[in-house]
């Protein structure tokens, strides 16, 4: 299958955890870091420039940079695969498997018609769906895969860019292919460095405003202690 997989570091070299689980993966960092980096892991590094700077730039440039059909991006943070589709969570941190388990998941979502395919956002079993173990309307992240270049980014964004790329997929497909059953879990906006370094809490309030003002109603934010939850409502 014509699939790349890269991980998106955006924090600092030694904190990156998605590697155990991509080995294969090539992870991008700034060209300023690569020799940090190359201390820490032992995945294929090719950096992108030091000027780019926020998520919906960094995205584009990936897409751009590798030419392979289906692009599966990570973020830095993912710690495991958990199996939810069933009474009690099973944790996977075999990369064979995980590797199936995406590669299997583009298969469908491609044989579907979707051009943005991912899994499901919350790992806690309580909340899960047995009659619902695929969607087709929801947010992805963390793990999201791309199929084709037609798609792209909001580059003036920093931040919260995948619940705006998902909406506009949906605008157009009608479709993102969501694999309900699985999830990976991440240690979410406790890494150091990357965003970090250059948030501030008024553009990011200015960057919501934006995406509520767009998308109304069909996009949820709520506030938590750890920061913002985005979900997207949208029928089928």
């Amino acid at each position: 299958m014509n699939i790349k997989t890269i991980i998106i570091s955006r924090s600092r070299f030694d904190t990156i955890v998605s590697d155990k689980l991509f080995p294969n993966a090539v992870i991008t960092c700034p060209e300023s870091q690569v020799e940090d980096y190359r201390k820490t892991v032992e995945n294929e590094i090719i950096p992108h420039p030091d000027y780019i700077i926020g998520l919906g730039l960094l995205r584009n440039w990936v897409m751009e940079k590798f030419k392979e059909e289906i692009i599966v991006m990570v973020d830095d943070d993912v710690v495991n695969l958990s199996i939810i589709g069933r009474a009690y969570r099973r944790v996977i941190e075999t990369p064979e498997i995980i590797q199936e388990v995406v590669e299997n998941t583009a298969v469908c979502a491609k044989d579907m018609g979707a051009r943005v395919f991912g899994f499901n956002q919350c790992w806690d079993t309580r909340k899960y769906q047995a009659n619902k173990p695929f969607l087709f309307n929801k947010l992805v992240g963390g793990v999201i895969g791309i199929i084709g270049k037609d798609l792209t980014f909001d580059a003036t964004k920093k931040y919260k860019v995948d619940g705006d790329f998902c909406l506009e997929s949906l605008r157009k497909d009608r479709i993102i292919w969501t694999d309900s059953r699985y999830s990976f879990e991440q240690i979410r906006n406790r890494n150091k460095g990357g965003n970090s370094l250059f948030r501030t809490f008024e553009e990011r309030k200015k960057e919501i405003d934006e995406l509520r003002k767009k998308w109304g109603r069909y996009l949820v934010i709520k506030e938590k202690p750890t920061g913002e939850s985005f979900s997207i409502k949208v029928k089928r």
